[in-house]
């Protein structure tokens, strides 16, 4: 018995280029979109944030120890649970190789994408809140007032960045 069905050669060089494509494709419109979250989860996420200007909120040593051990802590989950993402996905193209392929084996594997990018999602809620209890109420409202020029100053950057563009 053949492991792969006989495809003309035709079918067989159209079929390639597509997946080809698809694969070099898949990372940027995998983050499409994202914005100035997804630069911030690349650059240590909002616990990044708050050891980044420890001096300006006043953070002490035990605060920076707590919060590097949360960053560290929820990167483990989103590394693991992305990886394990991936190997889903490759799964569903290798499925997806074969005419009449078991599309209820690729809804589960769609199914157990979906639940591991819950647990990143639950992981982000919980690295979250355990930084918002390690700061002081002074030093939470100075990070909100921090971000929030962060976010204008990026918003202000991505207008003139626009406007250049099309002048």
């Amino acid at each position: 018995m053949e492991k792969f069905p006989k495809m003309t050669s035709r079918f067989a060089h159209v079929l390639t280029g597509f997946l080809v494509i698809l694969f070099l494709a898949s990372p940027v419109l995998a983050h499409a979109g994202e914005g100035p979250r997804h630069h911030m989860m690349m650059h240590g996420g909002p616990v990044g944030f708050l050891l980044l200007h420890q001096d300006d909120l006043g953070l002490n040593h035990e605060q920076v120890v707590k919060l590097s051990r949360i960053k560290m802590d929820f990167f483990k989950i989103m590394i693991m649970e992305r990886a394990r993402i991936k190997v889903l996905k490759l799964q569903n193209m290798m499925l997806m190789m074969h005419r009449g392929f078991d599309t209820a084996k690729a809804r589960e594997n769609n199914e157990q994408i979906l639940s591991h990018k819950k647990k990143i999602m639950d992981g982000c809620v919980r690295m979250l809140s355990e930084a918002g209890k390690t700061l002081t109420p002074e030093q939470f409202e100075k990070a909100k007032k921090l971000m929030r020029q962060m976010i204008v100053m990026h918003h202000e950057m991505m207008m003139h960045q626009a406007m250049m563009s099309h002048s």
